[in-house]
């Protein structure tokens, strides 16, 4: 086994685990009425184009990501950092390492 196979396991986790922080920082900055981040986010959305995640159907601006293999179509960045991400990790595992 090479030593980068045997590595994946840990580094799946790691990325789930700065994905849950990245969440958390996210709802705080956006939660909070009266910080400026969610005004700015509120005027973007008036500006720039929003389509729709096809993993948690939530709108995102921009181009977005490719959610294959987990769906057809664009996602969001959260969908591709807790799933896609971690989906196409799991797919260069050998059959005996994988984690599902």
């Amino acid at each position: 086994m090479k030593y980068y196979e045997a590595q994946l396991p840990s580094i799946v986790r790691s990325l789930r685990s700065i994905a849950e922080s990245l969440d958390k920082i996210k709802e705080t900055i956006v939660s909070d009425p009266g910080d400026e981040v969610e005004h700015i986010v509120h005027a973007k959305k008036s500006t720039k184009e929003w389509s729709n995640c096809v993993i948690c159907n939530k709108e995102y601006v921009g181009f977005g990501n490719n959610a294959e293999p987990v769906a057809q179509g664009r996602c969001c960045d959260e969908c591709n950092r807790t799933t896609v991400i971690v989906k196409r990790l799991g797919n260069t595992l050998p059959d005996d390492y994988k984690m599902d």
